[in-house]
């Protein structure tokens, strides 16, 4: 091989590697609700209580809470969310998004807080009463992680 094919084999070979790493992603579930969610490989948990579930990354931090009201409709939940947002302060900088997948169905609103960015999610559940509440921070001007954030979002399912 010449010196050129071992460079391109060797530069194929780190790029398939980081590529890879880039990718990897593992499960987690909320063991009360039996909510699985897939996050890129950095994650690691900090809660996975009857109330909470908390995970970080490298510069990601994701939060969940239970929002128990059988009765909520998805329309209560846009309004709700976008009140959640008024309340814990932060500028709107994108308005809603809507996603809908394996029984749950949700809107989400970007802002920002603080130098952070931050997705703020209302989903509803549609098989039990047990709705969710979905914080997902990471570094404000980030496209990697916000693309990131909607995948995780996306990747909500029961367990």
């Amino acid at each position: 091989m010449t010196k050129n094919g071992k460079i391109i084999s060797l530069v194929a070979a780190l790029f398939i590697l980081s590529a890879n790493a880039l990718i990897a992603q593992q499960d987690f579930v909320w063991d009360h609700y039996k909510v699985a969610l897939t996050l890129p490989n950095d994650f690691k948990v900090i809660k996975n209580t009857d109330n909470e579930f908390e995970c970080d990354g490298d510069a990601m931090h994701l939060y969940m809470y239970v929002y128990e009201d059988e009765q909520v409709d998805f329309k209560e939940m846009v309004k709700a969310t976008k009140e959640l947002a008024k309340k814990l302060n932060f500028e709107v900088t994108d308005e809603v998004h809507n996603f809908k997948d394996d029984g749950f169905e949700g809107r989400y609103v970007l802002g920002t807080k603080d130098g952070r960015q931050i997705m703020l999610c209302g989903l509803i559940n549609q098989n039990s009463a047990a709705n969710f509440w979905i914080a997902i921070e990471y570094e404000e001007n980030d496209p990697v992680a916000e693309k990131d954030g909607i995948a995780i979002l996306n990747s909500i399912r029961q367990h």
